[in-house]
């Protein structure tokens, strides 16, 4: 929704066909950016209505790639020119005390690390492509372990709200990169199968659990999180400490 307006009657939606949006609530839809059955599509919205956009590299011709508009009806394309060009799942992370900043994790089958592409956006100046937009390739620094996506079924992505350093990636298992995955040096596993600070930890246990699916911020307080899994909604008051505890 439109964060923008007060009635939210603009609305978006990222289907296979492209970026959707209504003026009416819901009730009829047009095509805003338009795309050919592409398999992933995801889109975010800033508080400001900014917004930026995925199209899988099979979403045809030149719409494929990241996008960004302003107003949700002109997108520009501001895919970085030597990202993979052949990128499935898609998920984006905006920062939200630094809208400008913005997370993509891709999965990106023969690229990255483990088939898996982690770029960070940062928005300069006019409509943010070629010098008006800075990319910062962060794939290297991901878990060369344990990091399946299996096939884009599971995939999560967070920026702590107060810290875009601290940045969360979720495949099978679940990481906590405190320096923005510019390296491996400073990042912990902080659930699925294991906990990297409690040897006793069984994700049967139900605390947490395999198979990441979305991580969410609590808008008033930047170190709770809400983990979803396969196992169920977990939750921690800490997140960017280490020693937490999940509850479910």
């Amino acid at each position: 929704v439109d964060p923008t307006r007060f009635d939210s009657n603009i609305v978006f939606a990222a289907t296979k066909k492209g970026i959707m949006r209504s003026n009416d609530g819901g009730l009829t839809w047009k095509q805003s950016l338009k795309a050919n059955n592409a398999s992933y599509t995801d889109l975010s919205v800033t508080t400001s209505g900014v917004c930026f956009a995925a199209i899988s590299s099979d979403g045809g011709g030149n719409v494929r790639g990241f996008w960004r508009s302003t107003d949700g009806v002109n997108w520009v394309n501001i895919t970085a020119s030597n990202f993979p060009s052949n990128h499935t799942r898609t998920l984006l992370a905006v920062y939200p005390s630094d809208e400008n900043r913005v997370y993509f994790m891709s999965l990106t089958p023969g690229s990255g690390t483990l088939d898996i592409s982690l770029w960070k956006y940062k928005y300069l100046s006019g409509d943010g492509t070629g010098a008006g937009g800075e990319w910062e390739n962060r794939s290297d620094g991901l878990p060369h372990q344990a990091m399946s996506l299996q096939g884009g079924y599971s995939q999560a992505l967070g920026v702590k709200p107060d810290d875009d350093n601290v940045v969360f990636v979720g495949g099978t298992n679940l990481y906590r990169s405190d320096n923005g995955f510019a390296d491996t040096n400073e990042t912990h596993h902080i659930g699925g199968y294991k906990i990297e600070w409690d040897e006793s930890f069984d994700y049967r246990s139900g605390i947490h659990y395999p198979d990441q699916q979305a991580l969410v911020f609590d808008p008033f307080d930047p170190d709770v999180l809400i983990s979803t899994t396969d196992g169920g909604i977990h939750r921690t008051t800490d997140c960017g400490g280490l020693g937490f505890d999940w509850e479910s």
